[in-house]
């Protein structure tokens, strides 16, 4: 029967003549007796057999089995309707189960063809092929550079031209509307022919005083004389 494996997203993104095998159920066997009788597991009957009964329900097609209380039940002797949150055995043995599968993968199984992974807060294991992680990571590869490429494009075209918001020169005085500049040149003539109004209003005063005291100092040596 089919398994589940890997993740969609990336499947997309391979071309389908490409499109990488899954492992069969006799591979799927073969990397769990590895799994078993490696270092990281011998210590721990309770690892094996949980990790035995999630790859066979899985194989087998039967989800519902992989239901916190049904293993609970069926891999460490709980009652069918014991209280999960009073008990979490499973949790706590998936974690370490995980644990343990990342010190083999990282350890003596590196080269190995098929690994057995189980995701965070899921009791359902994955079978990936080794061909099949090799496909996924250029296509994770290949979907980052292009991601990247089109940020460079875009940074670049942003950066080859002026500011956002701010205009060229040209492009600014062309932007003034006629009536504005007419209005400013209007308000610097009227204020330039004030300002020659009030000097020569000024100098006119001025010139009226000089001429009213140089009379009257004419008026006071005629009288002394």
């Amino acid at each position: 029967m089919g398994l589940t494996v890997g993740d969609a997203d990336l499947e997309r993104d391979l071309p389908p003549m490409d499109q990488p095998l899954e492992p069969n159920p006799q591979q799927i066997r073969d990397a769990l007796s590895e799994v078993l009788l490696s270092i990281p597991f011998r210590a721990s009957k309770q690892s094996q057999h949980l990790l035995q009964y999630l790859v066979v329900q899985t194989m087998e097609g039967h989800d519902e089995m992989l239901k916190e209380r049904i293993v609970g039940a069926n891999v460490f002797g709980r009652k069918a309707d014991y209280d999960t949150g009073a008990d979490p055995i499973v949790r706590v043995r998936a974690a370490d189960l995980r644990k343990r599968l990342a010190q083999y993968y990282n350890g003596d199984g590196a080269k190995t063809d098929i690994r057995i992974e189980m995701a965070p807060g899921s009791y359902r294991p994955v079978f990936v092929s080794d061909s099949q992680r090799q496909a996924w990571d250029q296509a994770a590869q290949a979907s980052a550079d292009g991601k990247l490429s089109q940020e460079t494009h875009s940074t670049t075209a942003e950066t080859s031209g002026p500011p956002a918001g701010i205009d060229t020169p040209s492009e600014s005085l062309e932007t003034i509307p006629d009536a504005l500049l007419n209005s400013v040149a209007f308000r610097w003539m009227r204020t330039s022919l004030i300002g020659a109004g009030l000097i020569i209003l000024v100098l006119a005063i001025a010139c009226i005083a000089m001429w009213n005291h140089i009379q009257s100092t004419n008026r006071l040596l005629y009288q002394q004389f």
